[in-house]
């Protein structure tokens, strides 16, 4: 998996997409469209999708003044996040982090099968911020998106 902690960044498919955002104004939106697309055709989100999916919640997070900011992601531009964000990107993204976290039990992300097979401390550690981070997403959306 190339993780050494719970956290978000701490495992290399977070750290790659923090790199590959760095380089990239429009990474955010088009790192989703290709895990919207390859979910399509694979009916499965591999480890470093989900990995991806999980930092654009935190960095999003971050962009709304809803959580500290990483170390690791201290470089990155949140304007250009938070002007990323639209209700439909966050709609998507929700959408696939419920895979990610395996919400509809129908072992679709690989992430969570890594997980689960981990020390369950490790397990529910990841597992609960992961949720935190889900319901963040959440709240982001129903503050900026409500009529």
């Amino acid at each position: 998996m190339g993780a050494w902690g719970t956290s978000v960044f701490e495992n290399d498919s977070a750290c790659d997409f923090i790199a590959y955002l760095q380089n990239n104004s429009a990474g955010m939106t088009d790192e989703l469209v290709r895990i919207h697309e390859a979910f399509k055709d694979e009916d499965y989100l591999e480890v470093d999708e989900c990995s991806s999916l999980l930092a654009m919640a935190e960095l999003i997070l971050n962009s709304f003044g809803a959580k500290p900011t990483h170390e690791i992601a201290k470089e990155v531009d949140f304007n250009v996040i938070k002007e990323t964000v639209t209700l439909s990107f966050l709609n998507q993204l929700i959408s696939l982090l419920e895979i990610t976290l395996n919400i509809d039990n129908r072992e679709r992300s690989e992430l969570f099968e890594l997980w689960e097979e981990a020390d369950p401390k490790d397990f529910a550690e990841w597992k609960d911020s992961s949720f935190r981070l889900l319901e963040g997403i959440k709240n982001i959306r129903d503050e900026q998106f409500s009529n």
